[in-house]
């Protein structure tokens, strides 16, 4: 895994304050993963004693660069006059440089991989500000342990590269000109604190995002780095391993939905339905299909039979006929011995609409 820490506060008082740093990073400076971490001349020292204080010293690597030795850092000036020029979703404790910074992760990765110290095959970015004031919880992580997120780390495909969705957003925005739209405001696409892959799949990624972040710096917009993601969701579909929530929940729903069901079935699954992208949504409400099958998630009746129905009205939304066929009858099946789910009125619409379905194509 690999991470940053830098001083930011001779550049934007506002910044997060170098104290702070530090005394956030200890869940992850506790932790027993191999871990790359960056930092300038203020913060490396102080991280490298904290982790010796662990025991961990020997499974880490502290490389010191100061924020003018990165490769973003000539794009400083260009980010400054651009956003002296268009800059809504303008924030306080931001500034040129943490835009930057974040936007330094790709590079932090593909140097690292380069690097590749104990010659690993999976790599992946944690942010290391993961302390939260409720000490159950972290900022990626409910109910946290440090075995759930090394099961998180561990879960790694070596040929996917494994993200978590936040939320839909219109795919009009990927096309150059629609960019000064797309940054009029912030706009939730991926969770950038957490993501691994393997490494052949993972370096074509970065790359790619790379490419993003320098020809959307060079048409004069830009916020953080999530935002160049909503290419790479259509450009690498077959090489994703994708999984949905909030920030909040991110290790929870790593393996699979557990946490905060609500919010992926009413902002994702119903998104992605909304916008017609059936594909998405099958993904999304078949993944969701298995948590209540494994009783991953509570029960909820009304909302298993709506996530089916638009799982079944996608793939129909693509005209595959046979796989909608397939999945409605297994589904259907299922409901039958069901005392619960076959008195719902849904599963009697659905029927009803499935055996005219049948009627039709006989």
């Amino acid at each position: 895994m690999v991470t940053s820490c830098y001083n930011l506060t001779r550049f934007n008082p506002g910044s997060r304050s170098l104290v702070e740093n530090i005394e956030s990073f200890d869940v992850l400076l506790s932790l027993a993963v191999y871990l790359v971490i960056y930092g300038d001349s203020t913060t490396i020292p102080i991280l490298k004693e904290r982790r010796e204080s662990f025991g961990l010293s020997s499974i880490t690597l502290f490389i010191e660069q100061e924020y003018e030795e990165l490769a973003v850092a000539p794009y400083t000036e260009v980010v400054r006059r651009n956003r002296e020029v268009y800059w809504p979703s303008r924030d306080s404790r931001t500034c040129t440089e943490s835009h930057l910074l974040c936007c330094n992760k790709f590079y932090f990765l593909l140097d690292a991989m380069e690097r590749n110290p104990w010659s690993h095959t999976r790599f992946g970015w944690i942010d290391g500000n993961l302390k939260m004031p409720n000490p159950a919880n972290i900022k990626i992580c409910e109910d946290y342990s440090p075995l759930e997120l090394l099961k998180a780390v561990e879960y790694t495909k070596e040929d996917k590269f494994h993200l978590q969705v936040l939320n839909v957003v219109d795919k009009k925005y990927k096309e150059s000109e629609h960019k000064r739209e797309f940054y009029d405001q912030y706009r939730w696409v991926m969770c950038g604190c957490f993501f691994t892959f393997g490494a052949s799949i993972g370096r074509n990624i970065l790359y790619r995002l790379c490419e993003i972040f320098v020809k959307t710096t060079n048409q004069g917009y830009g916020h953080a780095e999530e935002m160049f993601y909503l290419e790479i969701l259509d450009e690498y579909r077959d090489d994703l391993a994708i999984t949905y929530g909030d920030y909040g929940q991110i290790v929870n729903n790593w393996m699979g939905p557990k946490r905060n069901i609500h919010y992926i079935f009413h902002l994702i699954l119903r998104g992605y339905s909304n916008k017609g992208y059936f594909e998405e949504a099958i993904s999304c409400g078949r993944q969701l299909i298995d948590a209540f099958r494994r009783h991953d998630i509570p029960r909820d009746d009304v909302m298993y039979l709506e996530i089916a129905e638009i799982v079944y009205m996608s793939y129909m939304g693509l005209d595959a006929v046979d796989p909608a066929k397939e999945f409605m009858e297994g589904f259907l099946y299922e409901c039958m011995f069901d005392p619960f789910l076959n008195k719902s009125a849904l599963y009697e619409t659905l029927r009803d609409q499935f055996n005219e379905f049948l009627c039709i194509m006989d």
